[in-house]
């Protein structure tokens, strides 16, 4: 009986010994991550600047394109509009003369 207590008391220190040693592990391997959460988010937070001046300069870089898309379609609306109306114009002028003349015609 002494013996199985014996080997009991040592299969229980070993067991200690080893939960031990994994607390420790583990709480290096917490430490580990910490740390190196930490650097990353530095790591990251350094280049903040150079993200925000990329996006910048593609959102400018889009801006001009929309603007230069509705320059370029407004210029084309305005050219329509025009040629609609000297199309139409000689008509305008026509139908003011003719109506201008049949008033004249009837006093």
């Amino acid at each position: 009986m002494d013996t199985v207590l014996k080997k009991l008391l040592e299969t229980e220190a070993k067991a200690e010994a080893l939960l031990a040693k994994s607390k420790a592990t583990r709480e290096q391997a917490i430490k580990h991550a910490i740390e190196q959460s930490k650097k990353d988010e530095a790591h990251f937070m350094a280049h903040v600047p150079e993200l925000e001046a990329e996006f910048l300069h593609k959102a400018k870089t889009n801006a001009k394109q929309k603007i230069a898309e509705m320059q370029r379609r407004y210029t084309e609306r305005v050219e329509q509009l025009q040629a609609i109306s000297q199309a139409h114009e000689q008509e305008a002028l026509d139908a003011a003369i003719a109506f201008m003349l049949k008033g004249n015609g009837e006093s």
